[in-house]
């Protein structure tokens, strides 16, 4: 039965700490004792055989486990550069596009004056 027990927190405390967008140690640690929290005030550790200290070590262990696995990451400069690159791109073809469109623009206008011009030279 306390295998059980410990599966359900587990379980219960990585699927919730998965959910948060950018997990810091307070949050992650708010979220295991919220977990605990809900499974003891719902009953389901009633008939698990895990004492009171036991809880508080496992509920310490996951915090420590789900801190580890969850920490924020250090960015190294070669990721920087490359997330540089990728919006350097993108920019630059945002930029060509709107560039085409303006020459677009700019080489129908000056179609339609030549057009007009050359429907007045015909008149004349």
């Amino acid at each position: 039965m306390k295998e059980a027990a410990i599966v359900m927190l587990a379980d219960g405390s990585e699927a919730a700490v998965k959910s948060l967008t950018k997990p810091n140690e307070t949050q992650i640690s708010e979220m295991v004792q919220k977990i605990f929290k809900s499974k003891e005030n719902d009953l389901q550790l009633s008939e698990c055989e895990l004492t009171f200290a036991e809880l508080n070590k496992i509920k310490k262990v996951f915090i420590r486990n789900l801190n580890a696995m969850y920490h924020e990451r250090i960015q190294y400069p070669h990721q920087e550069n490359e997330e540089i690159e990728k919006l350097t791109e993108v920019i630059q073809k945002e930029n060509e596009e709107k560039y085409l469109l303006h020459a677009d623009a700019i080489d129908e206008q000056l179609r339609d004056e030549n057009n007009v011009n050359t429907d007045d030279e015909d008149t004349n």
